[in-house]
Order: C-alpha cells, then sequence, then structure tokens
C-alpha cells in the first residue's frame, strides 16, 4: 500500500478532522464537579493502601512471562509479531495465548497505578518503574501500538490527581506523546529489526535527515488504518457458520477449537492485513451485525452505570479496556477484541453485582450472630 494515500484529497480532509477533533479533546473541563469527586477519591483512597498486593500480581505476570517467552527473540530478532505472538513462547500456542493476555493487561495496570507508586516508598516506585520501563521498551520495540496506549494511561491519570496548568500539562503531554509513539511504532514495523536491542534504533527513526520521510511515512500508515473498514466491505466474502458462531464465543480456544476452524475460514485483506471485526461482521450478515450493536449497547451501558459502584478503580479500568477493544476491532478480527470485550463486560457486571448485594448479605450475617 506503502504511500497509496499521499497527496490524496482523502488524506488531507481525514488529517483535517482528526487533529480538530484530537485538538478539542485537550481542553476539557477539570472543574466540574464529578472530576472534582473522582480526583479526591484516588488521592484519598490510594494514599491509605499499601499498594504490594497489586505490585506483586504485576511483578509476578511480568516475570512469569518471561520465564517462559524465548529471551533470545525477546532481546533481538527478525520477525514481526514473534515476541508478542504465540510463537515467541516455549509452550503450546493456546496457552501462550493466555500469558499475552496477561501480559498485555499487566502492562495497562502497571501504566495506571505507576503515578501512585511514584508516590509511595521508593522501594515500590522504582520497582513499579522498572518493569513500566521494560513493558515500554518491549512493546516499543516489537513496534505495538500497546506502547502508546501505556504512555497515554500514565498521563491521564496524573491528569486526574492534578490541578491547574500542570493537569493541563500532563494531558498534552500524554496525548502529544502517545501519538509520536504511536507513529514510531508503525515506523518500526518496517525495520525488519525486532526485539530490546532495537530500541533505541526505534527512537532514531525520528531524529536526524531521516526524520521528515519516517514522519510522513508513519502518518499515511496510521491514516490508512480508516480506510481498513472499507477495504475489507468492498469484497465479497463468505464464512462458514462455525467460524461466525465461535467468532462471538467467550471460551479459549483450546476449549472451543476456534483456531482450528480459524485456519480455513479466516480471510486476508492482503498478506498482512486481516479483514477488520467490523467488515467481518458486515459479511456475516445482517443478524449478526444486529445481534453485535445490541451486545455493544447492552455492554457499554452497563459499563456507564458501573461508575456508580464502589469499585471505581475496577470500573474505570474495565471502562478504559472496553473502549481499546473497540478500536481492535476496526483493525482485527472479531474474535480478538469481542472476547476481550466480554471479559471486561464481566468485571464490570461482577462489581455491580457485589455492590448491590454486599449491604443485603452483612445485614442478613448481621441478624443471624444476634439470633445466636
Amino acid at each position: 500500500m506503502g504511500y497509496y494515500y499521499k497527496g490524496n484529497q482523502t488524506l488531507l480532509i481525514y488529517t483535517f478532522l482528526f487533529w480538530c477533533t484530537a485538538i478539542s479533546l485537550i481542553w476539557i473541563p477539570r472543574n466540574v464537579e464529578w472530576l472534582q469527586g473522582f480526583r479526591k477519591s484516588l488521592n484519598s483512597k490510594m494514599g491509605k493502601r499499601s499498594g504490594t498486593p497489586l505490585l506483586a500480581i504485576i511483578l509476578t505476570i511480568l516475570v512469569t512471562n518471561l520465564i517462559f517467552m524465548d529471551q533470545s527473540s525477546v532481546w533481538s530478532n527478525q520477525e514481526y509479531l514473534l515476541i508478542t505472538g504465540p510463537k515467541g513462547y516455549n509452550v503450546p500456542a493456546n496457552l501462550a495465548m493466555l500469558f499475552i493476555a496477561g501480559m498485555n493487561i499487566g502492562a495497562v495496570i502497571c501504566s495506571i497505578f505507576l503515578p501512585f507508586y511514584l508516590k509511595k516508598s521508593s522501594t515500590q516506585a522504582i520497582l513499579a518503574f522498572c518493569a513500566w520501563l521494560f513493558w515500554f521498551a518491549f512493546y516499543l520495540s516489537a513496534g505495538s501500538r500497546l506502547a502508546a496506549v501505556m504512555f497515554f494511561s500514565l498521563f491521564a491519570i496524573q491528569f486526574l490527581l492534578s490541578r491547574g496548568r500542570m493537569a493541563v500539562a500532563y494531558l498534552v503531554i500524554g496525548f502529544f506523546g502517545a501519538f509520536v509513539i504511536m507513529m514510531i511504532a508503525l515506523a518500526t514495523r518496517a525495520s525488519g529489526e525486532y526485539g530490546i536491542s532495537n530500541f533505541f534504533n526505534a527512537i532514531s527513526y525520528f531524529s536526524g535527515k531521516v526524520a521528515w520521510d519516517f514522519a510522513i511515512f508513519s502518518w499515511v500508515n496510521f491514516m490508512q488504518g480508516i480506510f481498513v473498514t472499507s477495504d475489507g466491505i468492498i469484497y465479497d466474502q463468505f464464512y462458514n457458520t462455525d467460524y461466525k458462531l465461535l467468532s462471538f464465543s467467550p471460551l479459549p480456544s483450546f476449549i472451543d477449537s476456534f483456531d482450528e476452524v480459524r485456519k480455513g475460514a479466516q480471510i486476508m485483506i492482503y498478506k498482512t492485513v486481516p479483514m477488520g471485526g467490523i467488515a467481518e461482521i458486515y459479511h456475516f450478515g445482517l443478524g449478526y451485525f444486529l445481534f453485535y450493536i445490541c451486545a455493544l449497547i447492552l455492554i457499554l451501558r452497563t459499563a456507564h452505570k458501573s461508575f456508580k459502584s464502589k469499585f471505581y478503580y475496577l470500573a474505570a479500568f474495565a471502562n478504559f479496556y472496553i473502549f481499546i477493544m473497540f478500536i481492535i476491532m476496526n483493525s482485527y478480527a472479531v474474535r480478538n477484541s469481542f472476547r476481550q470485550t466480554l471479559v471486561a463486560f464481566a468485571v464490570v457486571v461482577f462489581a455491580g453485582l457485589y455492590t448491590k448485594l454486599k449491604k443485603p448479605l452483612l445485614r442478613t450475617w448481621g441478624k443471624q450472630r444476634i439470633s445466636q
């Protein structure tokens, strides 16, 4: 595809719309009541907790993944998606997918809670920062956009915790920094060199005489993502029933055997570009499309209401994760994102049910103790 859209009026129009929308989001009113309450809650509740249990979980996720990974490929390799895919693990592919999901979630959680750890003891701050730094270098050197998500998550929490001009500064740095990091990740994908040892080479793409050429290439690459869905829709495609149904399955592949079905059923738009999830559902048929729309409305409505529960941080993470999965839905197959959306939805539902049932259960338990 290369520079296909370079100089095209369509690229110019989408570029203009993108930046108008992006810049408008920077000027979020910071004195609204809900934001003040949320900021106060974050500062007070996190200040009272040690953070040790969560940090232990984060480090366990990281260390466990490193044990089962192919360390040589993590350091240096020439195959794109090797260190972030099941082939980079020394375990069966089905089990590796669980490790990968844990790795991705752990990286985002570490980014969200890093600002709190930086305010706590020096030991916790150092451990959390080292974990975050490794994850950031790992994903950026692998050409993964998750590095941009990590960076933005970190500064978005700093925005919520801060007041005055510094709050705006954190949001601006987070947004524009994440944008540049995403461009670097996209440029890295064409380098043919991946792994931690390539981290500084990845950053160097945006320095020196070649910086402008790489910036144009990355921007065009980024804007072409808008057209992936339309590229998939214009082709007439047919999917068998097993592939359609299992694309929405919440079960891992070693249970529902989706990997076996996918081998002969998944359709690629180009050699390295899968059919996007939105385009897949379009080709699945009207019934599947209506099911997805209804499910998405239910999930988003429930996620929105979840902020009323006492699990503020869990609800915030689940909502953010659902948002990321919807973005992925536009670039990758239904199976890649919808199943993880259901996991986040289950977390939201559990938090809501626990909040509703906690008081009645405590009341019942109290009556039983009195009667005894």
